[in-house]
């Protein structure tokens, strides 16, 4: 896998080790995040210490007033693309439409208590 860092202006190659538990991406093909299907929820990334929350279809999210709230509580950059917020040893990364990559755990409950926390319900 290839991760691109648009901030740093970095790319680098990352090993990904599969988990125990069955990926529907990777074991049996089927990627509903991608095609709309999933809806709500939440899902742990393979191989990563990552959860994507999907809150479902929301307003587009207002980067400018979320980063004059959040930087209260860390660290906060964007551009119109997504906000990246750092609070302590997590992260979260949002996109326009709602959805965010919570990094530092990939504890499912976590990762939806924390984007509650910082983002909204």
């Amino acid at each position: 896998m290839r991760f691109l860092d648009a901030w740093a202006g970095t790319i680098e190659a990352l090993e990904i080790r599969k988990g125990q538990e069955p990926c529907p991406a990777c074991d049996h093909a089927r990627y509903e995040f991608l095609e709309g299907a999933a809806g709500t929820g939440s899902t742990k990334i393979c191989g990563r210490s990552a959860v994507q929350v999907n809150p479902g279809r929301v307003a587009a999210a207002d980067f400018q007033a979320l980063s004059a709230r959040l930087s209260a509580f860390g660290e906060v950059t964007f551009n119109s693309y997504m906000l990246r917020f750092q609070a302590g040893d997590k992260e979260i990364v949002l996109f326009p439409d709602g959805r965010a990559i919570i990094k530092g755990t990939a504890d499912e409950a976590a990762a939806r208590a924390m984007y509650a926390r910082f983002i909204g319900a």
